[in-house]
């Protein structure tokens, strides 16, 4: 890619026609969170400005409208954690090497189980938000959630090795992994434990929750890509949808930006349908009375994610595209 960030800046119109909602617990968040962060060893004081800049409580009062305390914290810190991970491996980072990404991988699985708090900020961080979150949610979503921590240190561990070696993947590669490395589906975990939607396990093994999951997060990465593609680059980042569509079809990066932007809005179309599969599921009859509910409270925490991920974005400035971008009409 070279010299082309005006255009690839050019972002076109995009409606997520999903209600935008806010949790009003939203003020004392922003302070637990800064004081986690001073605690947490993970952002130097010199980075502290900055970070108040992103208005992190703010992002995850619009993912987790229903959160309540106390699960509402322990939400936050893993999303905070989420983000303080990725910086850590990005270019330049600390961990950006694969020798210190697979200790920092191990480090992190050891901190899933009981134990010795592991000698890494980010793996203590670990630890601490699963001795939070382990007697707060179902034995069947803790499990979720700590194999997904899992597959993400695993994926962000894989982007590592790619990066040094050079190697780009396929888009197509690339979007599976993507909705790894963004910790997507330890998001939609929260998302479910938060709106009180534990799922059956028959629902949450089975292929509709899993296409719905992906086709979510595939929308939801794509959108992040589009935004902050001008900052990637300038970062020296090349994992980034519209970079490996241009790379792949050989095409500019303008051409780039649409073709991405016009698989987005078929992509939307396609998780409508997929969400009318997983809402038309019965549940069994050895299941709760709720269960049923549990299904639609669980997409309008999946939707929360996807709207409050963009709103945020724009709202904050954190990727100052210069295109137009719409919520909903």
């Amino acid at each position: 890619m070279t010299g082309e960030t005006e255009a690839a800046a050019t972002i076109p119109r995009l409606r997520l026609p999903f209600p935008a909602r806010s949790n009003p617990h939203v003020r004392v968040l922003s302070e637990h969170l800064e004081s986690w962060v001073r605690m947490s060893g993970c952002l130097p004081e010199a980075g502290l400005r900055a970070w108040r800049e992103g208005r992190y409580a703010e992002l995850v009062s619009r993912m987790y409208p229903m959160a309540a305390p106390p699960l509402l914290e322990p939400t936050a810190e893993a999303v905070m954690w989420l983000f303080l991970y990725d910086d850590h491996l990005d270019p330049g980072g600390p961990g950006a090497t694969p020798e210190a990404a697979e200790r920092l991988t191990q480090l992190v699985k050891e901190a899933l189980s009981p134990g010795p708090v592991p000698p890494h900020p980010l793996a203590a961080c670990v630890r601490g938000f699963r001795d939070t979150l382990v007697p707060l949610l179902p034995p069947q979503v803790w499990e979720r959630f700590a194999a997904e921590v899992e597959r993400f240190a695993e994926a962000m561990l894989h982007e590592v090795r790619s990066r040094a070696s050079g190697t780009l993947p396929t888009p197509e590669v690339y979007l599976a992994d993507r909705c790894l490395t963004a910790g997507w589906f330890i998001l939609t975990t929260l998302a479910e434990a938060n709106e009180r939607a534990a799922l059956e396990p028959a629902v949450a093994n089975g292929s509709a929750h899993t296409e719905l999951r992906r086709v979510s997060g595939e929308i939801a990465c794509a959108i992040n890509d589009l935004l902050s593609l001008d900052r990637e680059f300038a970062g020296g980042e090349h994992h980034n949808l519209v970079m490996l569509v241009r790379h792949a079809e050989q095409c500019d990066v303008r051409e780039a930006v649409t073709r991405v932007h016009d698989w987005l809005t078929a992509r939307l179309s396609e998780y409508f349908a997929v969400r009318t599969r997983f809402l038309s599921q019965r549940t069994g009859p050895e299941a709760h009375a709720s269960a049923e509910l549990s299904l639609p409270r669980y997409v309008s925490g999946l939707e929360s994610l996807m709207r409050g991920s963009l709103d945020w974005s724009l709202e904050t400035g954190r990727y100052r595209p210069s295109g137009t971008w719409e919520g909903t009409s």
